[in-house]
């Protein structure tokens, strides 16, 4: 259940995309959203804002009135500040647009994942959602490593949005769920049923065999009687002396993977859920299946099994959360 949402925004598409689909969530769960700005550094602000914020000032000055809420800040600051609520005000009505209601807004001023993760922390926030490109794109809000970051360090789960304002969740036809059988991939499958029955959505779990695994990380992430005999012997005498578990044991243990997250997802009220056994590299196969398929969303867990080559594991989950075409989720 998702009850409490953080979006940060620098006004950039990316982020805009973020807060509608913020927006949207909030709306569709009834949860309250704190819309973040963190102050631009210097030479961060784009053109357009600047000249909206000089503008601000001048008119109050005109009539005698302060316009931040700030006397003793230098001019300088006071003018971050202007953006800053000028950036807020624009979330906000973005973010009613599509459908949120609870809205708290802050602005803030520091490094910008160490606040985003500030937030998160103190707020209790569930689920962030923000997007992968900011205004300045050497050292914008959101860019590459400040979005890794927090989605490596975050105490939830996280939503990163690379396009501009999209379609709205309930427009959704197709979620895909990467999934390991680790146990965030699990949660990861709860999480995606829950999405997918609200918004009506077909389910497509997607497993790629994994190569590497030991037999004892095997047997973490499945129930070894429901293999064949053969299947356990092969992980039996893996362990010995080199773990070597054969490609068709690992594509029966893959089958029971899909199985157990199918029965995960559909206890959550998904009707429409297909399964799908890849192969080759898992980040190349989930990008190049979403695309294929058109995918609205993608769903995994924030952790994979450890392996090196794992499906979910570090470089996987970061390549597909920064190059996938639709949103990524990654499930804490």
């Amino acid at each position: 259940m998702i009850r409490s949402i953080l979006v940060p925004t620098d006004h950039s598409a990316s982020a805009n995309g973020a807060v509608a689909l913020a927006g949207d969530l909030a709306g569709l769960y009834g949860a309250r959203l704190t819309i973040l700005h963190v102050g631009f550094r210097d030479g961060e602000a784009p053109r357009e804002l600047r000249d909206q914020a000089e503008l601000a000032f001048a008119n109050a000055e005109a009539v005698g009135q302060p316009v931040s809420e700030h006397a003793e800040w230098s001019p300088h600051h006071q003018m971050l500040e202007v953006m800053g609520r000028m950036i807020l005000t624009e979330a906000r009505a973005r973010a009613q647009r599509h459908g949120a209601h609870n809205i708290v807004e802050v602005l803030d001023f520091g490094d910008d994942a160490e606040r985003i993760l500030h937030h998160a922390r103190r707020r209790n926030i569930d689920t962030i959602v923000m997007g992968t490109r900011g205004q300045n794109q050497l050292q914008g809000l959101l860019l590459g490593s400040v979005s890794s970051k927090v989605q490596h360090l975050a105490p939830c789960t996280t939503v990163l949005v690379r396009q501009p304002e999209g379609s709205r969740l309930r427009d959704y036809r197709t979620i895909l769920v990467a999934t390991d059988g680790s146990e965030h991939a699990l949660k990861a499958s709860r999480f995606a049923g829950r999405m997918a029955h609200k918004a009506d959505a077909s389910l497509v779990f997607v497993h790629v065999p994994l190569k590497g695994a030991s037999p004892e990380q095997i047997a973490a992430i499945v129930d070894i009687q429901d293999l064949s005999a053969r299947a356990r012997e092969d992980l039996h005498h893996g362990s010995l002396p080199i773990p070597i578990v054969s490609d068709t044991t690992l594509e029966e243990v893959g089958r029971a993977i899909l199985a157990r997250a199918r029965a995960a997802a559909e206890a959550e009220g998904v009707g429409r859920v297909e399964t799908i056994l890849g192969s080759g590299d898992p980040a190349r196969v989930i990008l190049e299946f979403a695309r294929a398929r058109q995918v609205d969303l993608i769903v995994m867990g924030s952790r994979g099994v450890g392996v090196v080559e794992g499906l979910l594991l570090g470089s996987a989950s970061n390549k597909v959360s920064h190059l996938a075409e639709c949103p990524v989720v990654a499930v804490r």
